[in-house]
């Protein structure tokens, strides 16, 4: 999980992966300590999951998110239960 600071721009990174381009950003003070994370991430880096959704952060949205783990939990519940 990552505490976004507003003040710190985003990174554009770029690699190649089978011989296709692909890009990923980096969120960093500045370009040097960008490279520095990207390093990081080849040697501690480290796959935790699928990103399912991403949810905006405007007015309400901590409500919206409540709600929709509530229900989500709600219903895995009752399929683990068979009801």
């Amino acid at each position: 999980m990552t505490i976004r600071t507003p003040a710190w721009p985003s990174w554009v990174v770029t690699y190649r992966y089978d011989g296709k381009p692909y890009g990923i950003t980096i969120i960093a003070k500045d370009a040097a300590e960008a490279s520095r994370r990207l390093r990081a991430i080849g040697m501690t880096g480290n796959v935790d999951g699928e990103l399912m959704m991403t949810i905006p952060a405007g007015p309400g949205a901590g409500r919206l998110a409540s709600a929709i783990c509530f229900i989500r939990n709600l219903f895995a519940g009752l399929l683990v239960r068979g009801e």
